[in-house]
């Protein structure tokens, strides 16, 4: 059986593509606007107007580490930096395998969301970044891995740290 899959993904610098099999008869970067007027494989032209319309998507899930853990009655109270860590590494966990689209209301069938950590506390006290043992966590524990400090309600509670 074969299937067809379009992966997109943002590229952080450009770079020569390489033909490295022999199904591909050329590689070429296209302005977004010259696509639909390629001689494109009929599955991918097939998916390009979703795929078109999802290029903007940029999706971000915050998350307020305090109120998730505090959540669970497990004893976090005791060792509050350590439980934030844990709930940290839970987040690269997600990080490294797609969400499904259905849970962010999103069309396709998979993201890989900004995760966006608001923790407590001040640098000095805050927990680490996780830190991951498997490549695709360390992926994710290698990259920015934004936090942000809660301040008092009268405080912006945007300013980063």
């Amino acid at each position: 059986m074969w299937t067809y899959t379009t992966v997109m993904a943002d590229v952080i610098a450009e770079f020569d593509p390489v033909a490295a099999d022999a199904e591909s008869i050329a590689l070429a970067w296209v302005p977004t606007d010259e696509v639909s007027g390629l001689a494109l494989h009929p599955g991918f032209a097939a998916a390009w107007p979703a795929l078109r319309e999802a290029l903007g998507v940029r999706p971000v899930i915050v998350v307020d580490v305090a109120n998730v853990v505090g959540a669970v009655p497990d004893g976090w109270w005791q060792d509050r930096a350590g439980a934030a860590l844990r709930h940290l590494e839970r987040l690269a966990n997600l990080a490294a395998s797609p969400v499904p689209a259905g849970a962010l209301s999103l069309p396709l069938h998979g993201w890989f969301p900004r995760i966006v950590a608001v923790i407590e506390g001040t640098p000095a006290t805050s927990p680490p970044r996780p830190r991951s043992t498997c490549a695709a966590r360390r992926a994710v524990a290698t990259t920015p891995w934004p936090r942000w400090r809660a301040s008092s309600p009268a405080r912006d509670t945007r300013s980063r740290w």
